[in-house]
């Protein structure tokens, strides 16, 4: 006759199962959550870009020279996208504001950068315009009054969900001139505001804005979303 299993081998056996899954869930929840972060991230740049094509196809003007600045921006947006919310409806102050908008032109402690070292982001990046669509993605939208240059930003899961990290759920794009129109391209790449890697896209710089430049690697790299820092 087999001899069966005694209470200390199966309570030592247990343990080891245990301790390994104390080991390893970590790391399948982290890789999770970042494929999920990816899988949404790639849904909003298509809905941008296909935003974009629309109004071009509409004899829209999206030249940078044509996009209003200010919270009108997002009126072109608006006729295209499906809003749940849109910030200037919401008195800046109140809990709600807080809990869903960026607010103006201030040190945002609610985001950090890339390497989550950085105690704030500058709001001023990214509250001219802002509306929530309805799957809970965040689109900002800021002209700047130096030179004109016209960002569109998205929080993938909305500033209400961790981990509210730039190059991590929150992504800036530019709007590049190419003749009579302007195209939507990723932050970093060649003749964007920051496309310097080094400062802006690194594990190792502590910059404030380290992880503007991070959309275009998040776009073409495979392996962005499973190294993120």
């Amino acid at each position: 006759m087999q001899k069966g299993f005694t209470m200390a081998e199966v309570l030592i056996t247990i343990g080891i199962i245990g301790l390994v899954a104390a080991m390893t869930l970590p790391t399948l929840i982290n890789n999770a959550k970042n494929k999920e972060l990816e899988a949404a991230f790639k849904k909003q740049y298509s809905l941008l870009t296909q935003a974009i094509n629309h109004l071009q196809s509409q004899d829209v003007c999206t030249h940078t020279s044509c996009l209003p600045a200010g919270t009108t921006m997002y009126d072109y947006f608006s006729k295209i996208y499906k809003i749940n919310k849109r910030c200037d409806n919401m008195p800046e102050g109140l809990p709600e504001y807080d809990m869903w908008c960026f607010p103006k032109n201030q040190n945002d402690s609610k985001y950090t950068n890339y390497t989550k070292t950085s105690s704030y982001l500058p709001s001023a990046y990214f509250d001219n315009g802002q509306f929530y669509t309805m799957d809970g993605a965040l689109i900002t939208f800021e002209k700047r009054a130096t030179d004109s240059k016209v960002i569109i930003s998205v929080d993938v899961n909305g500033r209400a969900k961790r981990p509210n990290a730039l190059g991590h759920d929150l992504f800036m794009f530019q709007i590049i001139d190419k003749g009579p129109v302007g195209v939507l391209v990723p932050m970093g790449a060649e003749g964007t505001l920051y496309e310097n890697e080094e400062t802006y896209c690194s594990k190792t710089s502590s910059n404030g804005l380290n992880g503007a430049a991070c959309t275009i690697k998040a776009l073409y790299d495979p392996k962005y979303f499973t190294t993120l820092p």
